[in-house]
């Protein structure tokens, strides 16, 4: 899945699931990564992360409320406490909206995390295909 905005986007890339029958069975492995531009300079970082199943699912309640109302967020977190943190909201009153949030990276144990913050404004269109898709990647 690939929300893109005038100069940065977000891809997201479901890497591995959880079968049934397990414990944990539905939670996702997602694959994030980040380019955020400006005028003077480009960051770009990849970051994978586990979701709950649960959280998932809630999040494209969220994200299906917020298409109907054009009111409110969708916020999706990782397991890990800090690790991602996505957000889908509008961004003024006329429904315009925006991808916020960021990924983070502990490369050596006990040091701090790398991340990358973005926000990332999209076609308002674009949130019919932005629900199908995690709707599907909730599913399989």
């Amino acid at each position: 899945m690939l929300i893109n905005g005038p100069e940065s986007s977000l891809e997201i890339v479901m890497s591995e699931k959880v079968p049934d029958g397990l414990q944990c069975a539905g939670d996702a492995r997602l694959v994030i990564t980040v380019r955020v531009a400006t005028a003077h300079a480009a960051f770009t970082g990849e970051s994978p992360v586990w979701v709950d199943a649960l959280a998932l699912g809630n999040f494209v309640e969220q994200l299906e409320m917020l298409n109907e109302t054009r009111d409110g967020s969708a916020i999706l977190e990782s397991l890990s406490p800090g690790g991602m943190r996505l957000e889908i909201r509008n961004t003024d009153r006329s429904g315009h909206l925006g991808a916020f949030g960021h990924i983070a990276r502990r490369f050596v144990l006990g040091e701090q995390d790398s991340v990358i913050n973005f926000g990332i404004p999209f076609c308002p269109t674009e949130l019919a295909r932005i629900i199908r898709e995690f709707a599907t990647i909730s599913r399989e």
